[in-house]
């Protein structure tokens, strides 16, 4: 009796195997890439850099603005959009501070981590006292700031603004691009002769 050992048959690889794992391999490398893209991306703005740097350090918000008025409880931000005023055919600015056309107060509650917003109406009538009536984003552009800060604490009593920012176009399209951008179709040509 001649005994003959049967070796076992070798899986053979199907074609099918390789071509999803050279799939893979290259979603693999293209999420790579991305994540990179993106990491070199963020890293370039100040604000993502310095929000990461306090989280990985386990800072708390209170303990950032610990300067408020009620010993880092809470922050009220004022945040003004603020246009340009130009010269003609926008030679240059013509003011350092402009009209603040959109107004938000907002509160952020850090012991019960709620955020608030109200939003006031650019045309508000205001009156502080040694200035004429005034809609109320001419604040900023007649004295600053300080000054519109002033006229919104003047229409909202009880509040007291902690920190004012001043929000431009260019800031505006930096946060634009930061959310990954806007796409906007326009059905005709935009590339016109501005000659207002």
């Amino acid at each position: 009796m001649s005994e003959s050992k049967k070796r076992p048959a070798k899986r053979k690889t199907t074609s099918g195997r390789k071509v999803l794992g050279g799939i893979f391999y290259i979603f693999f490398l293209a999420f790579c890439l991305a994540f990179g893209g993106v990491a070199g991306w963020l890293s370039q703005s100040e604000v993502v850099v310095n929000t990461i740097e306090q989280t990985l350090k386990g800072t708390k918000p209170q303990q950032i603005f610990s300067d408020t008025q009620d010993n880092g409880k809470s922050l009220t931000v004022l945040i003004l959009g603020c246009d340009q005023e130009l010269y003609y055919r926008g030679q240059g600015v013509l003011k350092e501070y402009a009209r603040s056309d959109m107004m938000m107060v907002v509160r952020m509650d850090f012991e019960r981590n709620i955020v608030g917003a109200i939003s006031i109406p650019r045309d508000t009538l205001c009156r502080l006292p040694g200035y004429s009536n005034q809609k109320i984003n001419a604040y900023n552009a007649i004295g600053g700031p300080d000054l519109a800060q002033a006229a919104v604490e003047h229409v909202l009593e009880d509040v007291k603004i902690d920190r004012v920012v001043i929000l431009n176009f260019d800031a505006f399209m930096e946060i634009i691009d930061m959310v990954g951008g806007v796409d906007v179709y326009v059905p005709r040509d935009m590339k016109y002769t501005d000659k207002a």
